[in-house]
């Protein structure tokens, strides 16, 4: 199993941003942080989620949308290297 700290730092996100809402704990990580590159559920409709808004992406920040190089968004980074992933047995 592959341990990157991707899905750690995203409760964290997901926590500072949402407090410790009951009614939010019940979404799984991919419905608080959907892919936008995904077809599912699309960016319709992660347009019409909640604002603020959580996504995530693999796609390098030149492909992202529009808005996001015009200060319409906030972006965190978490770079990876597939050399330094823990593996268990």
């Amino acid at each position: 199993m592959l341990h990157s700290g991707t899905t750690w730092l995203q409760q964290i996100v997901w926590l500072i941003v949402n407090g410790e809402r009951a009614e939010n704990d019940r979404l799984n990580m991919e419905q608080r942080f959907p892919y936008i590159e995904y077809e599912y559920p699309g960016l319709k409709e992660i347009a019409k989620l909640k604002s603020p808004r959580l996504m995530k992406s693999h796609l390098p920040y030149n492909c992202l949308p529009a808005g996001v190089e015009d200060g319409c968004g906030k972006v965190k980074i978490k770079p990876g290297n597939i050399y330094s992933h823990d593996i268990d047995y």
